[in-house]
């Protein structure tokens, strides 16, 4: 295969005067066809010459005239093929300079085989040594990188071969005689080498007997070189068909390594690679609307309405990969319910688990692949625009009306599917958190991984609103069952990391509706907390406020909104930066709300500390102290974070958040998080830095709390001050934020 190095350093000067020689032979070869067909042949034809010689002749002159133009076409071809050669080898070489562009932004260097690293440790093997220094993102740049490379060297060397073959075939057996060539173009020639593809890949996987190692490593190679290859996926799909495809994968994967003893082999990773690889390609499928991939979507749909488990389960886990068409998602999934729902007398858990050794997928949680509603919400997780169709209420979804109906597949299973008697529940749970956020902020699970590489635009709109609306109601109700302090949090708590994201999307909103304690009090909140999606969400602010006391009752939930909440008010400090009256006012609005939301996510944290630890002061004193503070939740986190257009993108010990902000750049505020220190004047002293006491009690807790608003308030203040702009109000507004963040220590 083609190196790294090989492609980087390749010269395409002598392919470009290929091309020049062949577009030259083509307009020779053109003139002296039209001779011959023009000339000799049509003289020939119109001679008055009668008798056996003149027929003889004929022949002979009509057949060189013919051999003329096979000869041009012939060139003809090859020089399309040369010039698409050119095109496609030009644009590998400007990804690869792309990708080392961004290797370059993240201070890394690229060896000899494609791998990209740390400046620091170039042409040195200590990985181990360096690992903990590497940042989040600089280990997604270095991840992306290389996987970017590797694909490239890939597609080098398959366009390669096929270049090679298209060009035989062109020329033909026969190397004394022109004949019209049947490929025209790498297009077709990439065409006709998908087909064939397609077809010894369904040759191998119909096989009877169980394929060696060698024959599935070939398969994943196919699969390599036709990831998005529209005609390859639908040949493939359609020529093993649903039932093939089920067969395959039990006779080659799932029945092949049973149990978990083999995990992280070399053949786990050749099967999970495998995996990957196929669903991807499935996935790339259903994009076709040719009749033959509509039956083979519907033979699919009911391997999971007819209740053929292993059918859905196999489908399941292959597509926790790939791309799928929202369409197929939506009625594979209502399948799969309808399937649970007709067997109402055995938990789901139960009823997928029937052969507990069979590994149906090799890439995602510890259950598996049993339970095939962790694979389809995966895909959903994945498949953003599926999942808010998925997720949609009904038409006249009242979120402010009690008794309005919410999206029956989100009701089933948020609140009615049980859950317990399987294997690891919690996979299915935690697909389920992915799937609804990525229904709520139109943005794929990949996305949170490293969202300063992915973009950070704010991607809502009125239809994933929607969703997060139901979401409130559901999550931030004590009524929808489970714990009584946590709700359907509390006996599912796989969903906190997700909801927490969820909130930090929203944070404009959560903080117009929760920002108050009383929906009268909102007075000049209405220009300071606008999303950009053209509404609000429609929530009851009871509902929200008590949908944030929720998340503070969760430890992860409340780290994650913690922080959220921290940039989102630190945007807008940024964002109206006091230079006259009205901004200051602005300003010290958002402080006096972000206070509010705070408090209610402390309060909700120091209230189930107390459960939880009601009888060991020392274990709650070291909980309380983990919550710690804004400043704590970042700073010590080890934050990074990037601003764009529309969200800031934080990522660091409480995950990786997007957060909205109307802020156009990093000033003052901002800045504390994305340079890694803290201004002189936001020094926040011994209790609010990471020098934090592990342990804290409830009022050393709260004071901590209040130190950091207040001095972020100063901190305000003083830029006014020093910008001369008249502060009559700063009393009024320091008792109003004592008010806002008023910890109910009893």
């Amino acid at each position: 295969m083609t190196t790294y190095q090989q492609l980087r350093d390749l010269s395409l000067t002598p392919l470009e005067e290929a091309v020049e020689t062949w577009r030259s032979a083509t307009d020779e070869l053109s003139a002296q066809m039209e001779e011959a067909r023009d000339g000799m042949a049509a003289r020939a034809a119109d001679a008055e010459w009668q008798g056996e010689t003149a027929s003889a002749a004929r022949t002979r002159i009509d057949r060189v005239a013919t051999a003329f133009g096979d000869g041009f076409l012939q060139a003809r071809a090859t020089r399309i093929l040369l010039e698409d050669f050119l095109e496609s080898l030009r644009s590998l070489k400007r990804r690869l300079a792309d990708l080392e562009d961004t290797a370059a932004a993240h201070s890394l260097n690229i060896r000899d085989d494609g791998t990209a690293v740390t400046r620091y440790d170039f042409g040195v093997d200590h990985a181990e040594q360096f690992a903990a220094d590497i940042s989040p993102e600089t280990r997604a740049a270095i991840e992306e990188t290389t996987a970017g490379i590797q694909q490239i060297l890939v597609e080098c060397a398959h366009l390669d071969e096929v270049v090679a073959r298209t060009l035989y075939d062109i020329a033909g057996e026969d190397r004394d005689t022109f004949r019209s060539p049947g490929t025209v173009g790498l297009e077709a020639g990439l065409h006709h080498d998908a087909l064939r593809d397609a077809a010894e890949f369904v040759d191998l996987a119909r096989r009877q007997e169980a394929l060696t190692r060698e024959e599935l490593a070939r398969l994943d190679e196919l699969l390599l070189h036709h990831l998005d290859d529209q005609a390859f996926a639908e040949h493939l799909a359609t020529g093993l068909g649903a039932e093939g495809l089920a067969d395959f994968w039990l006779n080659n994967a799932s029945y092949r390594m049973p149990g978990t003893g083999d995990r992280g082999s070399e053949e786990w990773r050749l099967l999970a690679g495998l995996q990957e690889h196929l669903g991807t390609v499935l996935g790339t499928a259903t994009q076709s609307d040719s009749r033959a991939m509509e039956q083979w979507e519907a033979d699919v749909i009911t391997l999971a309405a007819d209740g053929m488990p292993q059918g859905a389960q196999v489908m399941s886990a292959l597509m926790r990969h790939g791309t799928y068409e929202p369409d197929f998602l939506t009625e594979y999934g209502d399948a799969l319910i309808a399937y649970e729902q007709s067997r109402a007398e055995t938990s789901p858990a139960v009823l997928w688990d029937s052969q507990s050794t069979v590994v149906y997928d090799f890439t995602g949680g510890e259950d598996l692949g049993h339970d095939p509603m962790a694979g389809f919400l995966t895909a959903l997780g994945n498949n953003p625009d599926a999942a808010t169709a998925y997720f949609q209420p009904p038409d006249g979804f009242d979120p402010l009306d009690e008794d309005s109906e919410l999206n029956s597949r989100l009701r089933y299973l948020a609140t009615d599917r049980e859950w317990e008697g399987g294997q690891v529940p919690g996979d299915t749970r935690a697909a389920l958190g992915d799937a609804l956020l990525a229904a709520a902020t139109g943005r794929p699970t990949a996305d949170w991984e490293n969202p300063l590489a992915a973009g950070t635009a704010d991607l809502r709109t009125p239809e994933t609103a929607a969703v997060m609306e139901q979401v409130i109601g559901l999550y931030g109700d004590l009524g929808e069952g489970g714990d009584p302090h946590l709700g359907l949090l509390g006996e599912q708590p796989e969903m906190a990391e997700s909801l927490g994201r969820m909130a930090g999307a929203y944070m404009d909103d959560l903080m117009y509706l929760g920002g108050a304690k009383f929906s009268g009090t909102r007075d000049g909140f209405e220009d300071m907390f606008v999303p950009p999606y053209g509404d609000r969400l429609g929530n009851d602010p009871a509902e929200v406020r008590s949908f944030l006391s929720i998340l503070g009752r969760d430890e992860t939930a409340h780290r994650i909104t913690t922080q959220a909440a921290y940039a989102y008010t630190l945007g807008n400090l940024d964002a109206h930066p006091p230079t006259s009256e009205a901004a200051y006012n602005e300003g010290m609005n958002s402080l006096i709300a972000g206070a509010r939301v705070r408090e209610l996510l402390d309060q909700g944290r120091v209230d189930q500390i107390a459960l939880d630890f009601e009888n060991d002061t020392e274990a709650a004193e070291e909980a309380r102290a983990r919550a710690g503070g804004w400043v704590k939740s970042t700073l010590n986190a080890g934050i990074t974070a990037g601003l764009t257009a529309g969200a800031i993108a934080v990522s660091g010990g409480a995950g990786t958040i997007l957060v909205p902000t109307v802020a156009a750049s990093t000033g003052v505020f901002l800045g504390e998080i994305t340079n890694q220190t803290t201004d002189s004047a936001l020094d926040l002293g011994d209790q609010a830095t990471a020098e934090r006491e592990s342990r804290m009690s409830a009022q050393e807790f709260y004071n901590a709390g209040v130190e950091e608003i207040d001095r972020l308030a100063t901190r305000y203040y003083t830029l006014a001050d020093e910008a001369g702009i008249s502060t009559p109000e700063y009393g009024r507004y320091l008792q109003d934020l004592e008010e806002a963040y008023d910890l109910d220590m009893e």
